[in-house]
């Protein structure tokens, strides 16, 4: 994948991008881009492995209640809330106007 940057596809079944990753430690690092935007199953496991020194980020939805309860685990596992001005931009067909809207996440980042 090309460097993570604002315009980046957030997710792989669908056509929305990143903003705000220019003021972020992210900028110009490595997105691994989930492949699924919903339906992933409860309790699905995601490992990372890193190289020491490295940072590891994580974005997950501004609304907590569409969060899944990641905000407090990461935070458990020792990710520290970096920037909640960044979001996806979603286009949306509002009576063919192709007008987009945004939606605010949080990032959580931790050194390893």
């Amino acid at each position: 994948m090309d460097q993570f940057i604002d315009t980046t596809k957030a997710w792989g079944d669908l056509d929305y991008t990143i903003y705000g990753i220019e003021n972020t430690p992210c900028a110009g690092g490595i997105l691994l881009q989930p492949s699924l935007a919903e339906d992933v199953q409860v309790g699905t496991s995601i490992t990372i492995t890193a190289d020491e020194n490295s940072s590891v980020c994580v974005f997950i939805e501004g609304d907590p209640a569409r969060a899944g309860g990641w905000g407090a685990s990461l935070q458990d596992e020792g990710f520290t809330v970096l920037f909640k001005d960044f979001g996806w931009v979603a286009k949306v067909a509002q009576g063919g106007t192709g007008k987009s809207r945004t939606f605010h996440l949080i990032l959580l980042c931790k050194n390893v």
